[in-house]
Parts: structure tokens; C-alpha cells; sequence
């Protein structure tokens, strides 16, 4: 058989493998696995992908520990890890053990091509249990290889990562940076090659980038970016990158208070996750779809998705992003009446964030204890709560939610017959965003301001 179909032994290397396997001869069965998975992972067959690189390992325990070998079992794990972290979550013990073990290979083999893989897990891992100084270091090591090599792929590949690593920890303009070189250097000439990681690395930097954008006050191509990243999924056929991009879409839609739309966006995601078992952003869909149900009128059933979806992604260790979840969730609390509940969610993921240095949602979440403290009769306290949002939101850059907390504050403000400060307070940061689309937030700020003249 492996003579009848030379070149083309690839479309029947699972059978060969098995049939070597049940020959005795595990290091040419170990071969075929590899192939075998191989091509399942180019199909984006991720549970066929990790079970035949399993097996392929599984061929190699019998043999003694010889370079061969460990050039073999290497590429077997390298095959398996992006499908394993999209199956059994990206910060999970099981992701972790083969990335580490990958490095360990690569470093052990001299192979740097191979160690920018296992630091792309390697990072993987750290983002998704929400370790940002850690997933730092990684990708400020994968950056310096990437310009060492010269490698085209792996500059998109890092610069991606960098973007999403430097977003979450809120230094929002270098985010941006990153974004647009690994989106500018993406073109159908590398399509193919670029695609050595959970996903797309164009797809992700124009997925992370819309949100980045949306806080920096960019509400037009916020959107524009997310649209351009569901086309690329669809257009590339890779499942995990299409429902990472829909995720930020439903979020950008949700911004505008297109919930229809937000709804819409999470249940194709949730469907396509289903479909692939992506474990993951099928959670960070579902709480999405929750947040943007919660709004449309059914917040309790809604707060119960989201509660879920929260839970799904903490068993997998997936933390990353929690602080926009809690502030998605806080929303909801707060609208079923529950504010104290809704305060103390706030200050517990506040805390957490000085560890994880997960802060790009600080905020909001400023924002968010704010009007608790209002609705639980501590108007001092809110004035303060407000008061730290604006100067978390300035040093990051991030407009949209300086503007939200100075429209909260001012009114606040208003209220108490301090209009002339009201006023001063919320002008310049409208000023700044005047020429923007005009979104929900900046009427609402005008029409604080028509109101205070």
C-alpha cells in the first residue's frame, strides 16, 4: 500500500499506521501517526488530530530515549498541541504539560523553529489562566526570535500575541502598534503558513483590535475590524478563529446597544462551537449571548447563561478576560436590583486584577461600583468610584470609558446643583470624540451637556 500510493501515502496514513502498529513495528506506525495527524489538523479535525498524535506517542514509549526519538516525538506533540488547548481549554493542566515538554524538546534539540511553537503554547497557556506578566515574558522572548529569524510567519504570529498581551494589561496604543504590523504583513501568500496557532493570528489581531479600538474611542473601524476578521474566518474555513471573531463582534454590536445583533453573532458562534467541540470560546460566547439576552428584557435568564458560561471557563482554567465578564455580569445584577451582590463580584475581580495584571477593564468596573454605591445610598463613595475610573481610563488611553464614567460623574454632580462643574468635567473628553461616530455614549454625553448650559 505505502508503495502503490508513493507521494500521496499522506490520504491513507492512518491505515498504514495501524496496520504497522498491529505488525509490531511501532517506529514506522509513529511515522504514519504523525502524518495521519498531520492532515487531520489541516482538515481542523481536532479531536482526530489529538487522538492519532496520542497513539503515535504511545509507538515511541518502547524505544530507547535517542535523538531520533525525540525528533519524533517533538513533532508529534507540536501536532497536538494547538488541537488539545482548543478540546481541553487553553490554561488547562493537559495544554500545559505538552507546551512545556515541547520547550524542554526544543531547547534540548537546539530547534528554534520548534521553540517559537512551544512558546506560542507556552503563552497559550499563561493568557488563558490569566498570568499576563508571565505571558509577557513569552512573548517578548517569541518577538526577539521572531526578529532574529526574519521569519515573516512568526513576526505576524508574535506581533498578534503581543497585541493581545499588552491590551489586557492596558497600555492601549502599543496594543495598537502590534495589531496593525501583524495585520499589515497578512496577505494569501502566508495565509496558509500562518496558521500555526489556536488561530488565525490576522483574525486575532483584528478581533482583539476592535475592542482595543472601541476603549481608545475608535467606534467606526472598531467595527469595520471585526467585520473584516468574520470574512477572513470564513474565507480561511478555520473553525476556532470564526467564533473567536463573532465573539467581538457580538461584544461590539452589544457597545452600540445592538443586542439583536449581539444575539445573533454568539449563537452562530455557539453552534459552530458545538460543532467542534471548542471548549473555550464556546464558554465566552455563551456569556456573551447572556450579557446581550440580559439587556433585551430577560435579565434573569440571562444572568443564569452568563453565570454558567463563567463557570465553564474558570473549570478550564480559562481566566483571561474575566474582568469584562464581571463587568458584563455586574450589569445585569444591577438590573435585577441586586446591587450589593453586584459590588461585592466587582471588588473581588479588582483584587484578583493586581495579581493577574489583567487591568484593561479596570474602568468599567470603577464605573460599574459607582452606581452601586449610588443605588446603595453612598453618594460619597460614588463620587470617588467615578472620580478613579476617569484616571484609570486616561492613563490607558482608553476615551470610551473616560467619557461613560465623566457622563456618570458629571451627572452625579448635576444633581447636587454643581452644574458649571459638571460641565467642565465632561467637555473636554467629548470635545476629543466629537468628530466620532455618533454611538449611544456620545448622545448621552451631549445631551448631558444641552442639559447643563
Amino acid at each position: 500500500m505505502e508503495a502503490a500510493y508513493g507521494a500521496r501515502r499522506s490520504t491513507v496514513a492512518a491505515e498504514l499506521a495501524f496496520l504497522y502498529e498491529m505488525a509490531r513495528d511501532p517506529w514506522r506506525a509513529s511515522e504514519h501517526f504523525l502524518a495521519a495527524a498531520e492532515v487531520a489538523s489541516s482538515r481542523f479535525a481536532m479531536r482526530e488530530a489529538v487522538t492519532l498524535a496520542q497513539r503515535g506517542l504511545g509507538c515511541l514509549a518502547s524505544r530507547s530515549d535517542s535523538m531520533e526519538t525525540k525528533h519524533r516525538e517533538l513533532a508529534l506533540l507540536k501536532i497536538m498541541l494547538v488541537p488539545l488547548a482548543a478540546l481541553e481549554g487553553y490554561g488547562s493542566p493537559a495544554t500545559e504539560r505538552v507546551s512545556q515538554r515541547v520547550i524542554v524538546l526544543s531547547e534540548e534539540l537546539e530547534d528554534t523553529g520548534s521553540l517559537f511553537a512551544a512558546l506560542h503554547g507556552d503563552l497559550l497557556v499563561h493568557v488563558g489562566r490569566a498570568e499576563c506578566p508571565a505571558a509577557a515574558k513569552a512573548s517578548d522572548r517569541m518577538l526577539a526570535i521572531a526578529d532574529q529569524s526574519g521569519s515573516e510567519v512568526q513576526q505576524i504570529n508574535a506581533r498578534m500575541w503581543a497585541a493581545v498581551i499588552t491590551h489586557h494589561m492596558g497600555e492601549l496604543a502599543l496594543a495598537q502598534k502590534h495589531a496593525e504590523v501583524c495585520i499589515a504583513l497578512g496577505n494569501r501568500q502566508n495565509q496558509a503558513a500562518r496558521l500555526i496557532g489556536i488561530f488565525d493570528p490576522v483574525v486575532g489581531a483584528l478581533a482583539e483590535s476592535s475592542r482595543n479600538l472601541w476603549m481608545m474611542g475608535d467606534t467606526r473601524r472598531c467595527l469595520e475590524h471585526t467585520e473584516r476578521a468574520i470574512e477572513l474566518a470564513r474565507e480561511i474555513r478555520h473553525p476556532e478563529s470564526l467564533s473567536f471573531a463573532l465573539l467581538f463582534h457580538a461584544w461590539m454590536h452589544g457597545y452600540r446597544e445592538d443586542w439583536a445583533a449581539a444575539i445573533r453573532s454568539t449563537a452562530e458562534a455557539i453552534s459552530v462551537g458545538e460543532e467542534n467541540g471548542l471548549v473555550q470560546t464556546m464558554a465566552w460566547n455563551h456569556a456573551v449571548h447572556g450579557w446581550a439576552l440580559g439587556h433585551m428584557g430577560s435579565a434573569a435568564e440571562g444572568l443564569v447563561e452568563l453565570e454558567c458560561a463563567i463557570d465553564s471557563s474558570v473549570r478550564i482554567m480559562g481566566q483571561v478576560g474575566m474582568p469584562h465578564f464581571i463587568s458584563m455580569l455586574a450589569e445585569l445584577l444591577i438590573i435585577l436590583g441586586r446591587h450589593a451582590q453586584a459590588l461585592e463580584r466587582i471588588r473581588r475581580i479588582l483584587k484578583t486584577n493586581e495579581t493577574s495584571r489583567d487591568v484593561y477593564f479596570n474602568a468599567e468596573l470603577c464605573r460599574g461600583a459607582a452606581e452601586c454605591h449610588i443605588a446603595l445610598g453612598q453618594p460619597e463613595a460614588a463620587s470617588s468610584a467615578y472620580e478613579e475610573a476617569i484616571e484609570i481610563a486616561r492613563s490607558q488611553g482608553a476615551k470610551m470609558f473616560e467619557l461613560r464614567a465623566a457622563t456618570a460623574l458629571g451627572r452625579l454632580w448635576a444633581a447636587g446643583g454643581e452644574m458649571v462643574r459638571a460641565k467642565a468635567l465632561l467637555q473636554s473628553i467629548y470635545d476629543a470624540l466629537r468628530d466620532r461616530e455618533e454611538t449611544v455614549d456620545l448622545l448621552r454625553a451631549r445631551e448631558c451637556l444641552m442639559q447643563w448650559t
